[in-house]
């Protein structure tokens, strides 16, 4: 879903709506999400022993990747699955596990 706002423009992802299913809040690990401005990757990651990762898949612009030490993986990239990610964009985890919404933001 994208948003304009006093010339900010906000992509968002939003639990339960266009195939988006987050993991729920306990099997998160806190949901931890990083952004990597300089490669425009960003991604969340929970316990997969939690949350079965089939019940949770990843927004149709994310990759699914497990990790090695049990850990599930939707990862984003620029310029994949229809993604683009303006330079200078901030992505905004606050909300991830309170209302269930990840987003980025960038000024056009």
């Amino acid at each position: 879903l994208a948003s304009e706002s006093n010339g900010m423009t906000t992509c968002t992802w939003q639990n339960g709506v266009n195939g988006v299913i987050l993991p729920p809040r306990d099997a998160a690990l806190a949901v931890v999400c990083y952004f990597y401005a300089s490669h425009g990757t960003f991604y969340y990651r929970w316990d997969s022993a939690a949350a079965n990762p089939s019940a949770h898949p990843c927004p149709p612009s994310a990759v699914y990747q497990k990790g090695g030490n049990g850990d599930s993986f939707c990862s984003f990239y620029n310029g994949a699955r229809g993604l683009q990610i303006p330079s200078g964009a901030t992505l905004d985890c606050s909300s991830f596990l309170s209302s269930g919404t990840l987003s980025y933001s960038y000024r056009r």
